[in-house]
């Protein structure tokens, strides 16, 4: 659990420049991958890699989901 002081940094580094760096940072990432064509030499090599993929966009997007909400919290 998050202090309250810790939450006010949360929510000054959110209207922050750097901040937007960060979101523009991650949004580069997601479409990069994205972009990324799961190989394999198998249909399980295939299925793994575009797994791995999709959990890598969708952990990005829960960690700064999950600051967003922290900074917003009371």
């Amino acid at each position: 659990m998050l202090t309250k002081p810790q939450r006010s940094q949360l929510r000054n580094l959110l209207a922050s420049n750097e901040y937007k760096t960060l979101l523009a940072l991650r949004d580069n990432m997601i479409v990069n991958w994205n972009n990324h064509i799961p190989i394999g030499d198998s249909e399980f090599e295939y299925l793994r890699s575009a797994f791995e993929r999709d959990g890598k966009m969708k952990g990005l997007k829960s960690f700064f989901d999950e600051i967003e909400q922290l900074a917003n919290k009371e």
